[in-house]
C-alpha cells in the first residue's frame, strides 16, 4: 500500500510539473514517427464450415506509420527528472514481481517499455485527458497488478466445436473454456507485433509479407498501403484459460502445455477424431499467448508463449501435443457430457500417474503418425503394454492373452462393443500380428510403410495385415483406446492408483486364464463402471 501511495504522490506531481513546463515549453514532446510500417487488421467477415479444417474469413490489411510522442528528458528540471525515474522503478519492480514477467523480459526491455508508455500517458494527462486522474489509475493498477486477472489462450487446429456458446470446463481455481475462435481472435492474432519473431499464425496470405507502403507522409496515422481479400485459418478452436493472482511457480507455457495435453487426451478417448488427407497437414501449430488484464502497458496487450520446444509438429519426432494437426476432431452437444466427464478424470479427480500416463502418452503417437500404419500400429500395442504388461519378461506372452481375455470380456458386457471385440479370433489374430509389428519396429528391422515389402523374414500374418488390410491398424487403435478407458474408470474407482487397478485387473485376468473361468472378471465389473464404459466407449466417429 506504502508503494501505491508512493506512485500516486510521484505521478501527481510530473502530472502537474509537465503542466507547467508544457505551457513554457512546448519543445518538451518530441515527436518520433516510427521507422517502420505496421499492420492493421479489421475483419470483416467470418465463417465456420464443416468443410474446413479451420475459419475463413475477409479482411482489411492497412500499414500505418505510427507517431510515438516522448518527453524530452534533457528538459526536465531535477525534481521532476527525479520523480520521473523513482515512479518508473516503482512500476517496473511490481512487474517484475509477477512471474509472468519474470520468465519473459529483461529488466533492460521492461525499463524502456515502461518509459514509453509512462511518457504517453503522463502527456495525456497533463493535458487534461483521459477517462480518470492518472494518478488513482497507476495506484489502483499496483495494488491490482498483485493479484492481476488473467488469460492464456491456446490457439488448436483440426478442432470443430458445433456448440454456439462454448463449453466450459473446470480446472481447480482456473476456468477452462473450449470455444470456437472470433474475428476479436484473428484481430488480434493478426495485429501482433512481437519483436522478436512474428508468429506463424495463418497459413494464408501472401499480401501481408509482399504489399509495399505507398508513398505518403512520414508522420501521423496516414495509411502506408491497404489491401481487402479473403483468407483461410487453420485456427478452429480455442482453449481458453482464466485465472487470477500468480502462477504459484508455474511457467504459463506448463499451464498452457497441461491444459492442451488433457484436451488431447480426452478427445483421443472420446473417438470422435479421423485423419486428414495428407495434404491437409498444417505445417506448424501456433502455440500459446497469453493475456494480462491488468497491465501497465495497456488492458489487452499480449505477451508470447512460443510454440518451440512445446508443440512440435515434426511427424518423425514424439510429440504429445499434435494430435489435432494429423486428425480432425469435433465435439458436438452431444458430447460436451462425455468430454466434461473424460477433462475431470484427466484433471480434478487425480493427477494421471504411470501406468496411465505413459499409455496415453504413447496412444497420443499412435494417432500423430496416423498416415503411417507400422508406426501407428507399434505405438497403439506400446499403449497396450503399459496396461497389461508385467515387468519386463511378461510382455511378449501376456499382451495377446491379457488384451484378448480382457477385450472380449468387455464385449461381453458392454453391447455397443460387441461387434468391435466380440470376435476371438479376430482380436486374438489382429493383437498377434500388432505385437510383431510392434517388435520389428522398436529393434529396428523396420521403419514405416514404405520398408514393409523389404522384409522377407516378417511373419506372413502381420505382413498381410499391415498390407492388405486397410482398416487394421484402425482396429488396434481401438483395442488401446478400450484398454485405456478400462484402466481410467477402474483407477478412477480406486482414487486414481492406476498401479493398483492395473495389478487387480491383471491378477482377475491371470485367474480366469488359468481357471479358464472368464466369469472370474465380473470382479471387475461395477455397475457403474459398465455405465460408464458404455458411455464413454461407445461414440460416433464421424466429425
Amino acid at each position: 500500500m506504502a508503494k501505491a501511495e508512493e506512485l500516486r504522490d510521484l505521478i501527481t506531481r510530473l502530472v502537474e510539473g509537465l503542466r507547467e513546463r508544457l505551457e513554457k515549453d512546448p519543445d518538451l514532446v518530441v515527436e518520433v514517427a516510427s521507422p517502420v510500417f505496421v499492420s492493421r487488421v479489421d475483419i470483416s467477415e467470418m465463417s465456420y464450415s464443416p468443410e474446413a479444417l479451420g475459419v475463413s474469413f475477409k479482411y482489411l490489411l492497412t500499414q500505418v506509420r505510427p507517431i510515438i510522442r516522448r518527453i524530452d528528458r534533457s528538459k526536465l528540471t531535477p525534481p521532476l527528472d527525479e520523480y520521473y525515474d523513482r515512479a518508473v522503478g516503482i512500476i517496473v519492480d511490481r512487474i517484475l514481481s509477477t512471474s509472468a514477467y519474470r520468465y519473459r523480459y529483461e529488466e533492460e526491455n521492461v525499463w524502456r517499455d515502461v518509459s514509453f508508455t509512462l511518457d504517453g500517458m503522463l502527456l495525456e494527462a497533463a493535458r487534461r485527458r483521459g477517462p480518470e486522474p492518472l494518478p488513482d489509475l497507476l495506484a489502483r493498477w499496483y495494488d491490482e497488478s498483485e493479484h492481476p486477472s488473467w488469460n492464456i489462450r491456446c490457439y488448436l487446429s483440426g478442432l470443430r466445436v458445433d456448440v454456439e456458446d462454448g463449453i466450459e470446463l473446470e480446472d481447480g481455481e482456473l476456468t477452462v473454456v473450449l470455444r470456437r475462435p472470433t474475428p476479436t481472435d484473428l484481430k488480434e492474432l493478426l495485429n501482433w507485433n512481437y519483436p522478436f519473431e512474428a508468429p506463424p499464425v495463418f497459413a494464408l496470405f501472401e499480401p501481408l509479407y509482399v504489399l509495399k507502403a505507398e508513398e505518403g507522409p512520414d508522420k501521423g496515422e496516414e495509411p502506408g498501403g491497404s489491401v481487402e481479400a479473403n483468407a483461410f485459418s487453420i485456427t478452429s478452436a480455442v482453449l481458453e484459460l482464466r485465472g487470477s493472482g500468480d502462477y504459484e511457480g508455474y511457467h504459463p507455457r506448463e499451464l498452457a502445455q497441461g491444459a492442451t495435453w488433457r484436451l488431447m487426451a480426452a478427445l483421443a478417448l472420446l473417438g470422435n477424431c479421423r485423419p486428414v488427407a495428407k495434404d491437409q497437414d498444417p505445417g506448424f501449430f501456433y502455440g500459446a499467448l497469453a493475456l494480462d488484464n491488468v497491465n501497465i502497458f495497456g488492458e489487452g496487450r499480449f505477451w508470447v508463449i512460443p510454440p518451440q520446444g512445446v508443440f512440435s509438429v515434426d511427424p518423425k519426432v514424439p510429440a504429445m501435443l499434435s494430435h489435432l494437426l494429423y486428425n480432425q476432431c469435433r465435439v458436438a452437444e452431444d458430447d460436451v457430457g462425455r468430454l466434461r466427464e473424460l477433462w475431470e478424470y484427466l484433471t480434478k479427480e487425480y493427477e494421471v500417474a504411470v501406468p496411465l500416463s505413459t499409455a496415453l502418452t504413447h496412444y497420443l503417437e499412435s494417432i500423430q503418425r496416423i498416415h503411417d500404419s507400422v508406426e501407428s500400429v507399434a505405438y497403439a500395442v506400446m499403449a497396450m503394454e503399459a496396461i497389461y504388461g508385467r515387468g519386463r519378461s511378461g510382455a511378449t506372452n501376456n499382451l495377446e492373452r491379457y488384451a484378448t481375455r480382457l477385450l472380449q470380456a468387455l464385449g461381453e458386457k458392454v453391447e455397443c462393443l460387441r461387434q468391435k471385440v466380440g470376435d476371438k479370433k479376430i482380436l486374438k489374430g489382429d493383437l498377434d500380428a500388432a505385437y510383431e509389428i510392434r517388435s520389428r519396429f522398436v529393434h529396428g528391422d523396420i521403419g514405416n510403410i514404405d520398408d514393409i515389402k523389404d522384409i522377407k523374414d516378417m511373419k506372413r500374418k502381420a505382413k498381410e495385415k499391415i498390407e492388405g488390410d486397410k482398416d487394421f491398424p484402425a482396429r488396434v487403435r481401438e483395442y488401446a483406446r478400450l484398454s485405456i478407458l478400462t484402466l481410467l474408470l477402474l483407477g478412477a474407482d480406486r482414487g486414481g492408483n492406476f498401479k493398483d487397478a492395473k495389478n487387480n485387473m491383471l491378477d482377475l485376468i491371470e485367474e480366469s486364464l488359468s481357471a479358464k473361468e472368464p466369469k472370474k472378471l465380473n470382479g471387475l465389473w461395477s455397475e457403474q463402471f459398465l455405465q460408464r464404459m458404455s458411455r464413454l466407449a461407445c461414440v460416433g466417429r464421424v466429425p
